[in-house]
């Protein structure tokens, strides 16, 4: 919320991810894509990796060399954070079953909408990045 927060004024687009997530990874680059596709101005682009999963062994910094990795492949120029507390705490939190999941603020820091697969049923119901897109385009018109 701090980071939403940060970015008074546009419209704020978080993605939670994890690169175990196959549909996640190759929704990443159209999600990418979107900070060329807006103004800098008036969107903001945040990345949630969720790779971390509590594991006492495995400290959050064990995924950032994974995660940078794929991040530049992706030209993620944009925010990108990491978990640091345990991924299942994380969906705990924010009544989220799984990834993928993006939310988008409205430029007073609303959330405006919240994209997710909790009750798709088919392929067919489940969010992609043109309904994210056509959110934004929504939000930028009021």
């Amino acid at each position: 919320q701090k980071l939403v927060a940060a970015h008074k004024g546009k419209v704020v687009v978080v993605d939670i991810w994890t690169t175990t997530c196959g549909t996640c990874v190759e929704e990443f680059p159209k999600f990418a894509a979107l900070q060329k596709q807006f103004p800098k101005d008036k969107i903001a682009l945040i990345s949630l990796n969720c790779d971390y999963d509590g594991i006492k062994d495995k400290p959050p910094e064990f995924y950032r060399a994974d995660v940078t990795k794929f991040l530049r492949k992706q030209n993620a120029t944009f925010e990108n954070v990491m978990l640091n507390i345990a991924f299942i705490d994380f969906l705990d939190q924010v009544d989220l079953s799984s990834t993928p999941a993006v939310l988008v603020y409205r430029p007073n820091g609303k959330l405006a909408k919240r994209f997710d697969n909790d009750k798709a049923e088919k392929l067919e119901d489940e969010f992609t990045i043109k309904d994210v897109k056509q959110q934004i385009a929504k939000l930028l018109k009021k």
